[in-house]
């Protein structure tokens, strides 16, 4: 028993092993011929051999060849411009098979035939709508919309007429992009809505900070020219002159008093002249001695 159930172990092993490969197999492979459609389709001209023009093979100008012509043909004369998502639903139905798997490491069928559905749905109504409101589009075989939406245009509008049928067009290519691509419209309305707020919020900030900037502008060049005229009445002002103040100092009364003159003129030194003013005449001081102290 133990035996065994190792055994069985090592093969469920091996066989996840060899699924993840196969997956990754069908994923390069679903790519590669996503790519290879893309560029049929691109390339498509309709003077090239396909199903609805007959021409001379050796001259191809398609990039995939008499191929890829006579598939662009097909597709473009079926579904008009939406051909374009058979290669985009080709390309991401590798990634389910490689991405999206069960707890048992095995595809979801499920989730991938939901994803087809969905394509569909998308494929029928956009064709339809391009129909309505393209018509012709210039090289393409049969119109913007292809056969398939030249059918569901007559038929929708002969039964909702056209308001009617585009209304109902449009919700169901909403449903069906939803199923196709698993993204929810609501989810996509709350971010478009928060990167509006963002974006308001973001320009009232922006706002406040040119403000800012203004005001601040305004205050430095408002000081620069009160500067510049401080400098100029400064520059035609002349330099004060600073004078030192010199303070007389009167004496008083008491010292001019107590200021004794001399008593004896000065007498010339030994060897030299009499002063002159022995020369001038006496002065009388008004003073004397009367006869009566006299005798």
């Amino acid at each position: 028993m133990a035996q065994a159930s190792k055994a069985g172990e090592q093969g469920g092993g091996l066989g996840m092993h060899v699924g993840r490969r196969l997956r990754e197999v069908a994923l390069l492979l679903l790519v590669a011929v996503a790519v290879y459609l893309i560029l049929s389709l691109i390339t498509f001209s309709p003077g090239d051999p396909g199903w609805s023009f007959t021409g001379s093979r050796d001259h191809v100008t398609n990039a995939g060849g008499p191929v890829g012509a006579w598939f662009a043909d097909v597709f473009l004369y079926l579904f008009g411009v939406l051909a374009i998502l058979f290669p985009v639903m080709v390309g991401l139905s590798g990634w389910l098979i490689y991405k999206e798997r069960n707890p048992d490491d095995s595809v979801n069928i499920h989730l991938v035939a939901i994803r087809w559905i969905g394509f569909l749905v998308t494929l029928a109504a956009g064709s339809a709508l391009f129909a309505m409101q393209m018509g012709d589009a210039g090289t393409l075989p049969a119109g913007a919309g292809g056969i398939l939406g030249r059918f569901l245009q007559g038929a929708l509008v002969a039964v909702f007429n056209f308001a009617g049928s585009t209304l109902l067009l449009l919700a169901l290519l909403l449903a069906g992009f939803t199923l196709f691509t698993g993204i929810s419209w609501f989810t996509v309305m709350d971010s478009i809505g928060g990167a509006l707020l963002r974006l308001y919020r973001g320009s009232l900030d922006l706002k406040d900070r040119l403000d800012d900037w203004r005001r601040s502008r305004q205050a430095r060049r408002q000081r620069s020219e009160a500067v510049r005229t401080e400098k100029k009445k400064t520059e035609k002002r002349k330099p004060v002159r600073i004078e030192p103040s010199v303070k007389v100092v009167e004496p008083s009364q008491r010292a001019e008093k107590e200021r004794q003159a001399p008593l004896f003129e000065p007498t010339a030194m030994e060897g030299g002249l009499p002063p002159l003013a022995l020369l001038e005449p006496a002065k009388s001081s008004g003073k004397g001695y009367s006869k009566e102290a006299l005798e």
